[in-house]
């Protein structure tokens, strides 16, 4: 009779085992895919920020910005300009090598992230950036409240 209550004890506690191991694993990887869906957006976002198109209006570009950054950032990194005309065709930077190096979480609600990438101009000319932003949750969303270069 022990025996049979040893066994059934033992198949009991090799169950919890299991439950427990597959439910870190899972939360561990939630964690993962929740990072990786954070970094996409960071370097989707410094990309839009850095890069310039003519075929972009300024102001189109700064509607999209508006939407994932705090408006007085947006100001001063893509000023309003006056619409012309015929806008002078200016060559196209290409930003190369993009990697999200760090995320710390400041509090529940706010992150502090490293970017570096580079940036490559028509003649082949290259200028390493890294910056570091801060972003802060409102309602739902990641908001990035201030970026600035850093020195590498």
């Amino acid at each position: 009779m022990k025996k049979k209550y040893l066994l059934i004890g033992s198949i009991i506690l090799i169950m919890l085992g299991v439950s427990f191991w597959q439910y870190t694993s899972y939360t561990a990887n939630k964690k993962k895919a929740v990072v990786e869906e954070f970094k996409k957006y960071n370097e989707t976002l410094v990309y839009d920020i850095f890069y310039y198109s003519p075929d972009i209006p300024n102001e189109e570009k700064r509607l999209s910005l508006k939407k994932r950054m705090d408006t007085k950032l947006v100001d001063s990194m893509c000023p309003p300009i006056p619409q012309i005309s015929k806008p002078v065709t200016q060559p196209v930077n290409e930003l190369i090598d993009m990697k999200t190096k760090a995320i710390k979480s400041i509090s529940d609600r706010q992150r502090k992230v490293t970017t570096t990438f580079t940036i490559k101009t028509p003649e082949g000319t290259k200028f390493p950036q890294k910056v570091e932003a801060e972003y802060k949750e409102k309602d739902g969303k990641w908001v990035m409240e201030k970026i600035q270069p850093i020195a590498e």
